[in-house]
């Protein structure tokens, strides 16, 4: 090509422009990847946070309206009697059809009476189990007062969650008696109160923390997988609707050689995974 030609120029200054503007075009799209991954992942921040909020209020909400029921159960006065004398088979029998209206009305699943060393003196929907320890649940409200009603959530051996919520049981001289304690099972409530927050939730356990029978005839009357092998070492025990179980593949859970869940991209599809764990 011709040094004092038009169009020598013309390549001399298009090969400088044109490599500049792929580098420009590089520089972009490597901005643009690591924003999106900055924003998703502080979007896991945020899922993160907003699980642990959600699930926090919502199980405060259910423990205020347990406590409301306890309050009521504690006025009775031939209960505060019969508990006085440490007169079981009458607690038991004052007790049973107040249960029922409470299941009925309220989907109240355990009642249990605590004595003052905190010891179970009754369970009214498991008369038969008694004599056990039971502490006083950790979290508690309406301030930190000896006063204040406590609550916390257990899992149970067939891989449910059970609402825990104890108070106060005083006779009509404010001597205290002992205590008394509902109990709601969470199983649903959980994924409905964090499903409105927009976050969709898996809930597994550790299989140590399950009896496989138990687990296995409670999954098969809700109508869902019971697959004990699906994970190797947890077992599903609730899902939001609008998930499919293939999105653990991308989790430790169903791999454990997989690092703690986070960003997955797959084709046009990207899914941002956190995890909670829950305790006892």
């Amino acid at each position: 090509m011709d040094r004092g030609s038009l169009n020598y120029y013309r390549c001399i200054l298009l090969v400088p422009f044109g490599l500049a503007m792929a580098l420009m075009m590089l520089i972009f799209l490597m901005a643009s990847s690591l924003r999106a991954s900055h924003t998703l992942k502080l979007d896991e921040g945020f899922a993160h946070e907003g699980f642990t909020q959600v699930l926090h209020e919502g199980h405060e909400v259910h423990a205020e309206k347990l406590d409301a029921l306890l309050y009521v159960l504690a006025q009775d006065a031939g209960l505060q009697a019969s508990v006085a004398r440490a007169d079981r088979p009458a607690v038991l029998a004052h007790s049973v059809p107040l249960l029922e209206h409470l299941q009925a009305d309220h989907g109240i699943s355990q009642w249990t009476f605590v004595t003052l060393d905190e010891r179970v003196f009754l369970r009214v929907h498991q008369p038969q189990s008694f004599g056990d320890r039971q502490p006083r649940p950790r979290h508690s409200g309406h301030g930190e007062s000896d006063e204040a009603m406590a609550w916390e959530v257990d899992a149970t051996r067939d891989g449910g969650f059970t609402l825990r919520v104890r108070i106060n049981l005083r006779d009509s001289a404010a001597h205290l008696l002992g205590y008394l304690e509902l109990g709601m099972a969470m199983d649903q409530a959980q994924i409905d109160f964090v499903g409105k927050s927009g976050i969709g939730s898996f809930f597994m356990l550790n299989k140590s923390a399950v009896e496989r029978r138990l687990w296995e005839a409670k999954r098969r009357s809700l109508g869902a997988p019971a697959d004990w092998d699906f994970l190797p070492q947890h077992v599903l025990v609730g899902q939001a609707a609008n998930l499919p179980l293939d999105f653990l593949k991308y989790t430790r859970f169903s791999d454990p050689r997989l690092a703690k869940p986070s960003l997955v991209r797959e084709q046009s599809l990207a899914l941002g995974f956190t995890e909670m764990p829950l305790h006892n």
